[in-house]
């Protein structure tokens, strides 16, 4: 299991990266719970992609991005709020998620309706 990410990506220009996991992910993905991608959208295409093991090879992610309904949404399924200022990663990330959401460059491609979104996290939180 690792990470995939694009470091050039906007909403990770104030977070430092390279493309692959690297030390200061562990404490993002630490607690994480890492999302099936398909079942929000077939095909999904993640911020941060979680990498499965090559039996299941599922579109697994950490951050996602899509246009629901008139508004846009970011999510992310790190705990990025807690003790955060003990935990300056995380600290990070938060930053460099909430400048790229102000943004004129947050423009999610991806449509997902509000519907699908309801029974996604509905989902998740029963398991």
């Amino acid at each position: 299991m690792g990470v995939l990410c694009d470091p050039a990506h906007p909403a990770l220009v104030h977070f430092p990266t390279e493309m692959h996991s690297n030390w200061q992910w562990w404490d993002i993905c630490k607690n994480a719970k890492t999302i099936e991608l398909d079942s929000v959208k077939e095909n999904l295409q993640p911020i941060v992609r979680m990498v499965d093991n090559f039996y299941k090879n599922r579109n697994l992610g950490l951050v996602f991005e899509a246009k629901v309904g008139n508004g846009k949404l970011l999510f992310c399924s790190s705990d990025l709020a807690d003790n955060r200022d003990l935990r300056p990663v995380a600290r990070q990330l938060y930053y460099s998620l909430m400048e790229y959401m102000q943004s004129t460059q947050f423009n999610p491609s991806e449509e997902v309706s509000f519907e699908r979104i309801i029974a996604f996290l509905y989902h998740t939180t029963k398991n």
